[in-house]
């Protein structure tokens, strides 16, 4: 399934233009700051007696997803509480989550989309009651990074969402502050000013229409796209350009020029505002350090061979160049699965049969989880 980097030799008759538009039907909540957990971190009323993050829900569809690295010394837990403040009963209802205690962040993701319920397991929250929709005691040991993933809906009026990291659960009395915006610099020089927390209205980004027609005379290797780059210094996209080694994603234009930019999300972070891709905006004036973290994306669209015999297609993920990731990804078998890509390795995650004569239609998707590095290179390649 996996294989190296190919010269970049492919060529088609038609060179598709590569175009993101944000889309999914949750809200998508991305909780990271700050990264590292000490003990006044805790929900403990003994301890920090403080939430990670906390955000009023309005009816609707969510996905919460967040990623630390525990530093209190101990072994702690980890929850999502939701909180009816209404004199009336709410109903939450959960269609699937994934939980992982290490670095191997594309395993949340796996786990959920594999066991998805579409209707999902409802719960009714009293007035003045609450409702753990994820809790996991006693899971993470000192210096595990962990993270997961929960898809929710809440119908019948608004509630108060918490995400809260503590040692005892049975030390939660229902106390906690919300600790904010945090932007302490930690024993190892990291800057929890440049991770963040907040909510965006769209969970999925979508390249549709990425269509290549192929002959006998296409050789193997990365198809040409094309797409608009972005300016940083004037907003606003130039001319179309067109790359024979795919297309760069999860990352800002400020991080590298290529970037294809139209996928980025923004968040909305409670008690700060803003924090986005595209402009300074960050607790030390910077541009956001995103990659769009949790975020799924999609690319599809249909092969035409036009030639004499069998072409097998590939849609790729090439890595940071200096980073590890941890991804979900969905083959072409509709199965999801998880690996974690080396600095700078390409995977073929989706491959697919298009026989002569014919028109085949194909879907690819994957999720970046954390930790992971952003700034990859997608790219759709013949293989023979």
């Amino acid at each position: 399934m996996f294989s190296g980097w190919f010269a970049l030799e492919g060529k088609a008759a038609t060179v598709p233009t590569i175009n993101y538009t944000k889309s999914g039907d949750r809200s998508f909540i991305f909780v990271n700051n700050p990264e590292q957990i000490y003990n006044g971190d805790l929900g403990d009323a003994n301890l920090g007696d403080k939430s990670i993050y906390r955000d009023t829900l309005a009816p609707g569809k969510y996905r919460n997803f967040f990623e630390h690295v525990n530093r209190s010394g101990s072994t702690i837990g980890f929850g999502i509480q939701l909180y009816n403040p209404n004199s009336y009963p709410v109903t939450v209802t959960v269609n699937g989550s994934g939980y992982e205690a290490s670095v191997y962040g594309g395993r949340p993701f796996s786990q959920m989309f594999s066991t998805y319920s579409p209707t999902g397991t409802s719960y009714t929250i009293q007035a003045g009651g609450s409702q753990w929709i994820m809790r996991k005691d006693n899971s993470i040991t000192n210096g595990s990074f962990f993270s997961g993933v929960i898809d929710f809906a809440i119908s019948g009026g608004q509630v108060l969402m918490n995400n809260t990291a503590y040692r005892n659960f049975s030390a939660l009395d229902g106390s906690t502050a919300y600790m904010g915006y945090v932007q302490r610099i930690e024993s190892d020089g990291t800057h929890e000013a440049r991770v963040y927390k907040g909510m965006n209205p769209y969970s999925e980004v979508t390249a549709a229409n990425v269509d290549f027609t192929i002959s006998d005379s296409d050789s193997q290797g990365v198809l040409a796209v094309q797409y608009p780059n972005f300016n940083v210094s004037t907003g606003t996209y130039g001319s179309a350009s067109v790359r024979s080694d795919g297309w760069v994603s999860s990352i800002s234009p400020v991080n590298n020029q290529n970037a294809i930019t139209n996928d980025m999300l923004s968040f909305d972070m409670p008690g700060w505002g803003i924090i986005d891709a595209l402009r300074p905006s960050d607790g030390e004036g910077k541009y956001g350090n995103l990659a769009n973290w949790g975020v799924v994306y999609t690319v599809k669209g249909t092969v035409t061979n036009n030639g004499t015999r069998t072409r097998t297609v590939t849609a790729n993920y090439k890595g940071n160049p200096s980073s590890n990731a941890f991804i979900a990804y969905r083959g072409s078998d509709n199965t999801w699965r998880n690996t974690q890509v080396a600095p700078g390795s390409n995977i073929q995650y989706y491959t697919f049969s298009v026989p002569a004569k014919t028109t085949v239609s194909y879907e690819a998707k994957f999720v970046i989880g954390g930790p992971s590095g952003g700034n990859i290179v997608q790219s759709i390649s013949l293989n023979n």
